[in-house]
Formats: structure tokens, C-alpha cells, sequence
């Protein structure tokens, strides 16, 4: 069987290792898949070996027909190629070893050996090939190893008075049902490699941490599936072998698309296992998120909906955002209290877009955060150094004596120091501060400077860091702030 036939049982077997979704077989699976390669070579070797044998013999003839026509031109060109794709597949196997150390995780010893005894081998192959052109070139002319040098005479002398393809027959029983085999899997074989490398390059920014080795590789072996494949469904005699060739490229596209939108879920699902508040419902393709709140009321459900599309305008969770819109999922986020009240905002993916596409900055976000929890009257801005907070006393409108000041201030004070760490005020490098108005555009202020925020925080050993990851953490902290004023 041509090696594209390999190529693709390889690919077979391991996908269906996974698919079985069976614990051992998901541990073990090179191991697995390398066995049963391995067995169904055998017993193809047993049950077609007088076809195998005839198809050896014809790459033989190809060699020799080239050595009765002295192409030195053409048997050079094809050492070159061979001595090229078996150095790219030693390239592959030796990235691909460096990286099970480098980049992957929980890589079982099995698989150590078994990729390392593949790369030495590969390498040893590799270099016996560089040998070879090497010698060709100095010699100069065509070099037919032992056993062909025997057979030349004869072919020699039999291609004097017949073609090359007369030469070649007859041809052994069933052997076109084997050509047959073997154009399906180049096809296959060259689909594989085509997707391989178009997916890759999608994907280049998100594989495994972005990590070059694991992309190149794979680039490398989409190459070598491509070129296997081409090699093997055109060293044939067949003349639609080209229409075969056309036909492989155009299933391309068809199956581009479905293995597009099943990588994007399993991606979704994956990016968001550590987080146990948010689950993925792949049928009805719907993302929730569960948040605990103290107390939900009827009337907050507008709130919530204004709250939820703020935060999630934010930076950190521009990622999470990112896979949920590659599957135009649809996401619900679930809000209940501890008397088993439940509120349910649903965002729709073109929402999701929406919020996407924004350009607020997290300073931006944090004002109307703010603006929208202390109510429509309240204002808030940034003055460079300051989140100013202007708020507007409506139950006495006059400005207080001497002797009630106090009162205010203390009140001012509390909210403040509420505000400041229920915000993460420091993260964006501003201090705080707050004014109560009263008649006549008088007012009593309260100010944390940043300097006073950091030395808090410092004492408290709460100093806050901006994390960037899929959980939507502690984004209702601050809900019962301007709510509960």
C-alpha cells in the first residue's frame, strides 16, 4: 500500500480512539494507535501480497526506465526530493519530540520512547538519504543499487521491443481494486493535509499558548500529507487521476466549515472548565453564568440587564467573548438569592458582537458602572488625578449648621471607603472623591488620594490585580452599593 494509505489509517485510527471517549484509549492513545498501524500492515502484507509485490516492482521499473532513457537529470531531481521530504520528516518528528517536553503536560513515558525511537529512526533515514544524493551528484550519472543492477539486463533487453506499460502487465488479480484503495486515501490523505494547514493558520494565534514549534510542525506535516497524497494518486497510469486530484481539493471547503464550528465549541468548552459557575449546553449551543446575589426583586431586572452588558464590555473578558461569538452562541446569566428568587438576563449573540466590538476603556466601564448604580441624578467623571462623585441631597435641600456637618462627613466617609473597595478604585491609578450638594451649589467633600488607597490596601493586604481569564469573577461585588444608598 502507497504511504498515504498509512498516512491517513493513522489519522483514522487515532480519531477513533478519541471519539470512543474511552478513558484507556484516551491515555493511550499513540500507544494504541501505533499497535493497530502496525497489525493491519501485517495483515495487509499477508492478504495482498501479490499485488504489493507488483506495485514494489513497478516503482522499480520507474527507476530502471529512467536509468534505460540516461534521465540524469530526472533520477537526480527524485533523489533530491526524497533526501528534502525525508529531512522534513525528521523535522517534524524531532519538533514534535521537543515540544512533548517544552510545551506539553501529563505526556506518559510510553509515548517518550515511541516518538523518540520514531525521530532517531526518521533521522538515521534522513541521513542515509542525504548520502545518497550526495553520491549521485559527485558520480554524475545514474547509480543502480545491487539488486537492480541484476534485474537491468533482463529489463533491458524486454524494453527493446516493448513500451513501458506493456512491460508492466499482466497486471495480478484484484490489483485495481487496490489502485482504487489507494486513490481514495491519496485523496483523503491530501484533504488532510490541506485542512491541516489552513486550520493551523487560522489558529495560529491560539494553539497551545501560541507556541511556534507545535505550529510549525504541524504546518510540516500538513505539507508532507499533501505531498504523500499528490505523489501517490499521480505515480499511477490512470488517466483521471488528475480529476482525482481536483476532487480531493474540492472536499476541502465542504468540510472546512462543520470542523471550524466543532473546534470552536470544544475551544469554547475547554477555555471555561476551571470556572464552575459557567456551563455550555453544546445542543442548545447556550453559555449560562450563575451569580449569587444577597437579594433579587422584581424590580431589579432592567438593572441587571444594564449591569450584565457593562460588564461584559470589560477587557478580561474580551477572550471569553471571542469563542462564544465564533459559535454565535446565545448567553443567559442567572441571578439568584438565597430565598430562591431568580432572575435570568439573556444576552443574544448579536449583543455579544455588540459588546465585542467597544471600545470603552475599563475607566469608561467603571464610571458608568457607578453612574448606574447611584442613580440617574448622580455625577461622575474623571478629573485626571480623581473619580469625582457628585451626589445631590433631595430630603433637605439646605446646607446643614456648623453642628450637623459632622453627621454628613461621617456618612461621606463610610461611602467613600465602600466605594474604594468595592471598585478596585486603584487599578485605575485615580483617587476618589466625593461630594454631597446641598442649596445653593454648597457641598461637603470627602477625598481618598491614590496615595492613601495604595497605603490601605497595603495595610489591608488586599492590593488588587487585573486578572485576564474566562471567569466573569466577583463582577456583582459592587451591586448593592448605589442600590442599598
Amino acid at each position: 500500500m502507497k504511504t498515504s494509505f498509512y498516512f491517513v489509517l493513522w489519522q483514522l485510527v487515532w480519531l477513533l480512539a478519541i471519539l470512543l471517549d474511552i478513558p484507556f484509549l484516551n491515555k493511550y492513545g499513540l500507544f494504541f494507535a501505533f499497535i493497530v498501524v502496525f497489525f493491519i500492515g501485517c495483515i495487509i502484507k499477508k492478504l495482498l501480497k501479490n499485488q504489493i509485490e507488483y506495485q514494489q516492482m513497478f516503482e522499480q521499473a520507474l527507476i530502471m526506465e529512467m536509468a534505460y532513457n540516461n534521465d540524469y537529470k530526472r533520477y537526480k531531481r527524485q533523489s533530491f526530493l526524497y533526501m528534502l521530504i525525508q529531512t522534513a520528516i525528521f523535522g517534524y518528528m524531532l519538533m514534535t519530540f521537543i515540544a512533548l517536553f517544552t510545551v506539553y503536560s501529563d505526556v506518559l513515558l510510553i509515548d517518550y520512547i515511541l516518538w523518540g525511537i520514531l525521530t532517531i529512526l526518521s533521522g538515521l533515514s534522513s541521513l542515509w538519504y542525504i548520502k545518497s544524493y550526495m553520491s549521485k551528484r559527485k558520480v554524475g550519472q545514474i547509480i543502480l543499487d545491487h539488486d537492480l543492477q541484476g534485474a537491468y539486463q533482463s529489463y533491458a533487453s524486454e524494453r527493446a521491443v516493448h513500451s513501458f506499460e506493456e512491460i508492466l502487465q499482466p497486471q495480478p488479480k484484484h490489483y485495481q481494486a487496490m489502485c482504487i484503495m489507494n486513490y481514495l486515501f491519496a485523496m483523503f490523505c491530501i484533504t488532510i493535509g490541506l485542512l491541516t494547514i489552513i486550520i493551523f493558520y487560522s489558529y495560529r494565534n491560539d494553539i497551545i499558548l501560541g507556541s511556534g514549534i507545535v505550529q510549525v510542525s504541524m504546518v510540516i506535516y500538513g505539507l508532507l500529507a499533501v505531498y504523500f497524497g499528490v505523489k501517490d494518486l499521480l505515480d499511477t497510469l490512470n488517466s483521471q487521476k488528475y480529476l482525482f486530484l481536483l476532487l480531493s481539493c474540492a472536499i476541502v471547503p465542504l468540510l472546512y466549515m462543520p470542523i471550524i464550528h466543532y473546534i470552536d465549541r470544544k475551544s469554547l468548552a475547554t477555555y471555561i472548565v476551571n470556572d464552575s459557575n459557567l456551563s455550555y449546553d453544546t445542543k442548545k449551543n447556550l453559555i449560562q453564568y450563575t451569580i449569587i446575589l444577597d437579594e433579587i426583586n422584581d424590580s431589579e431586572t432592567t438593572w441587571l440587564k444594564q449591569r450584565t452588558m457593562l460588564l461584559l464590555s470589560g477587557s478580561n473578558v474580551k477572550k471569553l467573548l471571542e469563542r462564544i461569538i465564533k459559535v454565535d452562541a446565545e448567553m443567559q446569566i442567572i441571578f439568584r438569592d438565597e430565598s430562591g428568587n431568580k432572575q435570568i438576563v439573556t444576552i443574544l449573540p448579536s449583543e455579544l458582537k455588540e459588546l465585542y466590538n467597544q471600545t470603552k476603556s475599563d475607566l469608561d466601564i467603571l464610571l458608568a458602572e457607578i453612574k448606574l448604580d447611584y442613580g440617574v441624578g448622580t455625577k461622575i467623571y474623571d478629573d485626571g488625578t480623581y473619580i469625582v462623585i457628585e451626589l445631590f441631597n433631595h430630603e433637605n435641600d439646605s446646607y446643614p449648621v456648623q453642628s450637623e456637618q459632622t453627621h454628613f462627613s461621617t456618612l461621606l466617609s463610610g461611602i467613600i471607603k465602600n466605594i474604594a473597595e468595592c471598585y478596585d478604585i486603584t487599578y485605575f491609578n485615580r483617587g476618589l472623591k466625593i461630594r454631597l450638594f446641598f442649596a445653593n451649589h454648597q457641598f461637603i467633600e470627602q477625598t481618598l488620594s491614590l496615595e492613601e488607597l495604595k497605603m490601605k490596601e497595603r495595610d489591608t493586604g488586599t492590593e488588587y490585580i487585573k486578572k485576564e481569564s474566562s471567569t466573569l469573577f466577583n463582577i456583582f461585588s459592587t451591586a448593592s452599593v448605589g442600590n442599598n444608598e
